[in-house]
């Protein structure tokens, strides 16, 4: 398996794997993060097949294509998000979000995935932004 080439201990799976491939892998050693993409709170339907088999969920925006779009959903969705499984939040998360991020709270939010809205070139992150967003967030908190 890749996975085991790379040495990953952490396995993030976009697609339409069942809940049986996240509890093989599990089995298996891996920490799995399955993505969910959210529009609306049907979206959470399926969600609670996972509790159990995936160590983390991350919520994305809903688009047609894996891995996201860039750009934010209505998070207040997830307040019907009942689970005990941890989660991330992502979908749209850039520089200017300080405010969204410390506005929203829920009690299983685990983090947030900073992607795309960090980055200076495809898959190349800008470090500078990231510690200023970060440090933002941290003042803000620890108020």
């Amino acid at each position: 398996m890749l996975a085991d080439t790379y040495g990953l201990d952490y396995l993030q799976l976009h697609g339409s794997e069942s809940p049986e491939l996240c509890r093989i892998l599990k089995d298996e050693g891996y920490q799995v993060i399955k993505v969910f993409s959210i529009a609306s709170e049907e979206d959470l339907k399926t969600v609670s097949l996972y509790e159990g088999v995936a160590g983390y969920f991350l919520f994305d925006t809903k688009c047609k294509e894996y891995g996201g779009s860039g750009k934010k959903f209505d998070w207040p969705v997830l307040q019907a998000y009942t689970g005990t499984t941890p989660f991330l939040l992502s979908g749209g998360i850039g520089p200017d979000s300080v405010k969204d991020i410390c506005d929203f709270s829920h009690p299983t939010l685990a983090g947030i995935d900073l992607n795309s809205g960090f980055e200076i070139a495809p898959a190349r992150k800008d470090p500078e932004a990231l510690s200023v967003f970060i440090n933002k967030i941290k003042e803000i908190k620890n108020k």
